[in-house]
This record gives C-alpha cells, structure tokens and sequence, in this order.
C-alpha cells in the first residue's frame, strides 16, 4: 500500500511538474526591463530580487546562468560575494521557436531534478562554478522554481562546499530538493496558492520538511490551471516586498549586483556548459 501511495504520487508530481511548466514557459515574456543608473543596481527585497532573476529568461540569446560579483550588506556589514542565479523553465527561444531537448530549461529537466536525478543542467551550472568564479569567494544563489531546484542541488555538492564558502540559498516558487545537505541557510518562501513548491520527490520522503520549512505569504491569487501565483506573485505582489534579499521578513540585507561584470552562460544539453560569456544587451 505503501509503494502504491509513492507510485501515485510520483505520477502527481509528474504531472503538476509538465503542466505548470508548459504553462509557465509558454506565457512568460523573456524580454524584461529593469531599470538601473550607472553600473551597479542595488536590490532590497525579494519583489526586486526576483525581477533580476527573470533576467536569465532570455529565450537562450544569452543563456539561463547569471554570475555577477556584488556586494552583501548585513547587519550594518559589507561583505564581497558573487551572487549566482538560474533561470527557471523556458522551452521557447526569443523567435518563440521551441528548445525542447536544447536549452536545459525544460520540463524534462523540470522532472528529473524534481526527483533529484542527474541532469546537464546541473553540471553545466558546476563546470561554471568551478571554472568562472575564484576559490574561496563567497556564494549567494537566488531562484525560481526550476533554478531554485538546481541551487539546492549545487549547495548539497561535496566539490563546490570545498571551493566555496555559501552564505545561503533564497528561492520562489520552489520545492525542496536534498534537505539539510545544503551549505549555509536554504530559505524557500511561497505563494499559499503556488502547489509547484511541494512537486518534488521530498513530498513523500519528508513531507514534514517539505510543508513546513516553507515560508509563505497569501498574495491573492487562487488555484488555477494558469498557475498565476507561480507566475506573477513573486515579481508583481508587494506581499513580497517585505522580505529583505535573504528572504527575512522586515529583514535589511541588500544586494548591490555589479551590473558591468554580469556574465551570463549557455546551458545545452551536451554536457558541456558554454563559458563564452555571452556579451550585455
């Protein structure tokens, strides 16, 4: 009875994984404004945080990993750190052509890391790590859904706590994937309507930790086939805006991202992460 439940709900899972990222892929737009003077942009909540994380949504003309080094201020203290983002599904190109199978934000990956498998997008984002950022910098890695999943992942790697000291990990919209293995503070905060922060296999291997390790805020949205809450409530609800970029609420840590040293990378599916680093827009 047991393994039938888990078989069950792995088949839920499953689905609630392709369908939400279906729909989230196909109605994001990848083109985003945001505003900044001179080269630096200072981010103070999560509402701002997670607009310069939909940056990485750029239908693959730039790639889904960002890494810009910038400057941590908390508790009245400035400390260096490079701040590490992974974008979440996109299985469309900037002509709205599909990369499926291409770029590795799509739901295949969505699956195989909801479940805590192997996958490219993974080592692409790792092969970066190691190559791109110096030994011993410190780390902050901030996601959403699909690249919140990987950043656990990343911060759970035996290899990149070895190289790097990681402050801590900030996601929206994202289950848990390897609890308690992470280096350094995993904060998940959640929209009460967005069902995609429990699809992972963590639902019924620790469902205690999975529900009430997250933090969640109601931002008016309901459940629906569209999936707004995961869509918009992150970005757009200003519920959001009372957490700092640690996901502390009331909290007053900032970020002041180098604006001018963002790189981005390419992910495919080859196995090999493109270390070009595509040039700004």
């Amino acid at each position: 009875m047991k393994r039938t439940w888990k078989t069950l709900t792995s088949i839920l899972l499953t689905l609630v994984l392709l369908v939400s990222t279906a729909v989230v892929a196909f109605a994001s737009d990848p083109s985003v404004y945001l505003g900044y003077k001179g080269d630096t942009l200072k981010l103070k909540n999560m509402n701002e945080l997670s607009e310069y994380m939909y940056l990485g949504k750029n239908g693959g003309s730039k790639g889904p990993i960002m890494i810009a080094p910038a400057t941590y201020k908390h508790n009245g203290k400035k400390y260096s750190v490079y701040l590490v983002v992974l974008s979440d599904t996109e299985i469309t190109d900037e002509d709205d052509n599909l990369m499926l199978l291409d770029q590795t934000t799509d739901p295949l990956t969505d699956i195989m890391v909801g479940f805590n498998m192997d996958n490219d997008y993974f080592d692409n984002a790792k092969e970066v790590l190691m190559k791109k950022v110096p030994k011993g910098s410190r780390i902050i890695f901030a996601g959403h859904s699909l690249g919140g999943m990987v950043e656990q992942q990343l911060a759970a790697d035996s290899a990149i706590q070895k190289r790097f000291k990681i402050l801590y990990t900030v996601t929206t919209g994202t289950p848990a994937i390897l609890p308690g293995e992470q280096e350094g503070d995993v904060i998940r905060l959640g929209d009460t309507h967005d069902i995609v922060n429990y699809a992972s296999y963590v639902l019924f291997t620790d469902p205690d930790y999975q529900i009430n390790t997250l933090v969640t805020e109601d931002g008016g949205y309901s459940y629906d086939i569209l999936f707004k809450a995961h869509r918009y409530s992150y970005r757009e609800n200003k519920v959001w805006k009372k957490y700092d970029v640690r996901g502390t609420k009331n909290g007053k840590d900032t970020l002041t991202v180098n604006m001018k040293k963002l790189k981005y990378y390419k992910s495919t599916y080859n196995g090999i992460a493109i270390l070009n680093a595509a040039p700004q827009a």
